[in-house]
Parts: structure tokens; sequence; C-alpha cells
């Protein structure tokens, strides 16, 4: 039902981002998530923050 209700929308997406260690534990990644390109698709341009931690 979710194909069929969508059908006429089609888009790619990027996310380009770094990822810098901070110290052996903790890890920051920044970076950009966009539509490269669209089919009665919405423009989305948004920053993406993330902090990890390794376990």
């Amino acid at each position: 039902m979710f194909a069929r209700r969508f059908a006429d929308a089609l888009g790619a997406f990027c996310q380009e981002s770094l990822v810098f260690n901070l110290s052996r534990d903790w890890s920051l990644q920044g970076g950009v998530f966009e539509t490269v390109v669209g089919i009665n698709a919405g423009r989305e341009l948004a920053p993406m923050v993330a902090v990890w931690y390794h376990f």
C-alpha cells in the first residue's frame, strides 16, 4: 500500500559526512543530507551532526 500511495514520487538522495575521532571512545560526525534529483519530490537539504561512543 505504501508503494501505491506514493507511486508518483521518485527521488535520489545523497549524504556526505566526515568523522573525527575525539578520543579512543568518542567520535564526532558532521555532514549534509540532500536530494540530488527527484520527480514530484520535495527538495531536502539538511545539516547532520552525530556523536558516537565506541563500545
